[in-house]
């Protein structure tokens, strides 16, 4: 595994609240990324981000500890099913809940995944938000605006474009 520094796209949010345990956003694409961050931040929700499994791994062992991870499952370096089996390898990170936020289904299908909530991409802000309002003390605002519109043009962006490597997608 590479050496890492300063993870590449930590958001100052998760870094400026250390009395509130953030949401962990796995996600690759920096379009959805940011829009989801946006819509968690808005909704008073502290977020920490991570672009692929090894760089949130490189996040829980620098001792960020999550109420909730959101992952997606198809991402560069280290996809979400090898970040869950290193999740679960690990017995201080093991406890921390996960849902899967994906388009792709193949995550029913894993052992991995066992016992894993499981949503399809695109969700809309209102169950993206009583999703995480499950997980975290400070239920959301009313504040949601434009996410849903953002993740869903991605997602058909992605969906006309099927043969794009995963890092571009």
């Amino acid at each position: 595994m590479a050496t890492l520094g300063r993870p590449r796209s930590c958001f100052p949010s998760a870094m400026n609240e250390p009395k509130r345990r953030p949401i962990l956003l796995i996600e690759d694409d920096p379009l959805i990324q940011a829009a989801t961050n946006a819509l968690l931040v808005a909704n008073g929700y502290t977020v920490a981000v991570a672009g692929d499994g090894e760089e949130a791994l490189h996040h829980l062992r620098q001792g960020v500890r999550p109420v909730l991870i959101l992952l997606d499952l198809r991402m560069p370096i280290m996809d979400g099913a090898r970040f869950r089996s290193e999740q679960m390898a690990d017995a201080a990170l093991r406890s921390i809940p996960v849902v899967v936020l994906s388009g792709d289904g193949a995550a029913r299908r894993s052992a991995v995944f066992d016992g894993v909530a499981h949503y399809r991409k695109p969700l809309d802000e209102d169950e993206l938000l009583s999703i995480v309002a499950q997980y975290a003390s400070s239920g959301p605002s009313a504040a949601s605006q434009s996410w849903g519109e953002a993740v869903r043009m991605r997602f058909a962006e992605r969906q006309r474009a099927p043969n794009l490597p995963d890092a571009e997608k």
